[in-house]
């Protein structure tokens, strides 16, 4: 068997400390006769728990060295060098390591005195045809690696695989919202309304539609959530599509109201320039998107408990509200559509909406109250939802992987835009049953 000292092809800049992570975790390297740096025997008796944080990489490993046993931390490098290079030396966090593992041992590292770390120069007991497998495979041109392999693994562990990626994309997704709601000590109706905004502007006008929540205050809106026009002159005015000399009846009461609120408010509108007009469907422009809200708005006497205790089938009904008469024939302000159009939320889009503010807001509720019903109730409330259609989507299709509803969907974008993008393979459940490295 060829280990990677024993081959001339090898180049120290091509191998990753993830790689070697990854071996050390499972033991993917030969266990017979290792040797420290010095002539020690070592036995892996545990590797230890793999740290993702600060300090060293695997914690509380358990090895026999020379005949005692040591427990302590394993510390990772391509070379031993690289403890200097990452700023090791003096760090306390290090001083419990209890082996220096390594590709290549070029520098005598020490804790306190010559000898006293023991180094394992892994490149002597790792076979070649691992390093080559995982670098041909992650390195592939197509869509992601794992094309051909993917399908082959078990039903049952891509739906436990998909409920952690889930877990893990909400987890991540409602980060800021817990900052905010700290820092806001639990301000949870003006972080609806963002949420809310940011979820109407979809992907285009998402942004803006946040800038636009964020210049009103929410007890603003709900003073007036009665009044439609109100309502509607507050966010139009607000988003500074306002700031033009109107021919309409409409948009000139829109400009007569919102100058009242304005200076009883002392409020200031968003740049115009923030809004994306460009390469977008009339149904999704600014203008129509901010009507949907306004309506949606004026139907609901508290926003937050609304969109936190509602569920699916009480917010897809709530969303489906009739908007201004005015939008049935424009899709912007003096603009005349060809054709009238009811402007409605469409199903697919209500769908998206209830997944990225509704869905998002149970979630952070959960986490933040530490209320594990909720958190159960927006992982369910995702399964009555419809899968999201989108390229992602319609990739993994392709390849036999199906999203049944909307927490697969949401699940297979977080494993393509987290793993299979950033090549994790290593970090991936996939990628762990198909790179299993065995010795051929």
């Amino acid at each position: 068997m060829t280990n990677l000292s024993d081959t001339t092809e090898f180049k120290m800049t091509n191998i990753s400390e993830a790689f070697l992570h990854h071996l050390w975790k499972f033991r993917l390297f030969r266990q017979d006769q290792l040797k420290s740096n010095t002539g020690q025997d070592i036995e892996v008796v545990h590797p230890g728990i793999h740290n993702h944080h600060g300090g060293p990489d695997f914690m509380n490993a358990r090895l026999r060295i020379d005949g005692t046993l040591w427990w302590g931390h394993v510390e990772i490098h391509v070379r031993s060098s690289d403890w200097h290079r990452h700023g090791h030396v003096g760090d306390e966090h290090y001083h419990n390591v209890i082996l220096h593992v390594v590709v290549e041992n070029d520098r005598e590292v020490y804790l306190q005195q010559p000898n006293d770390l023991p180094v394992l120069e892994l490149k002597n007991y790792i076979p070649w045809n691992f390093w080559e497998q995982y670098r041909a495979w992650i390195h592939t041109c197509q869509w992601i690696p794992c094309e051909k392999e993917c399908k082959t693994m078990e039903e049952l562990q891509w739906i436990s695989w998909k409920d952690r990626l889930l877990a893990e994309r909400l987890q991540h997704r409602v980060e800021h919202i817990l900052i905010e709601l700290e820092r806001t000590k639990g301000n949870w109706a003006q972080i609806t309304f963002r949420e809310l905004a940011r979820a109407f502007g979809f992907k285009s006008n998402a942004a803006a539609m946040e800038l636009l929540a964020e210049s009103i205050p929410y007890h603003i809106i709900a003073r007036h959530h009665t009044d439609p026009m109100q309502i509607e002159a507050l966010l139009f005015g607000q988003s500074g599509l306002l700031q033009t000399d109107h021919k309409d009846s409409y948009p000139k009461s829109l400009e007569r109201e919102y100058w009242i609120l304005q200076h009883k408010y002392g409020l200031r509108p968003i740049s115009r320039a923030a809004w994306n007009f460009g390469r977008v469907r009339p149904q999704n422009t600014p203008a129509i998107r901010i009507a949907q809200l306004a309506a949606a708005l004026s139907s609901s006497d508290h926003l937050a408990s609304t969109l936190l205790h509602s569920n699916t089938d009480q917010l897809q009904r709530w969303l489906q509200q009739e908007v201004n008469p005015y939008w049935k024939t424009h899709h912007d302000f003096d603009r005349p559509t060809a054709l009238p159009s009811h402007c409605r939320l469409g199903n697919k889009s209500i769908d998206n909406i209830i997944i990225n503010a509704a869905c998002k807001l149970q979630f952070a509720f959960g986490k933040f109250h530490d209320d594990q019903r909720m958190i159960e109730r927006a992982l369910a409330n995702f399964e009555l939802l419809d899968a999201e259609e989108n390229s992602i989507i319609a990739n993994w299709r392709k390849l036999g992987i199906l999203a049944n509803h909307a927490g697969d969907s949401q699940a297979l974008i977080q494993l393509y835009n987290v793993y299979c993008t950033n090549e994790k393979c290593l970090n991936c459940v996939v990628g762990n049953k198909v790179l299993n490295f065995k010795d051929t």
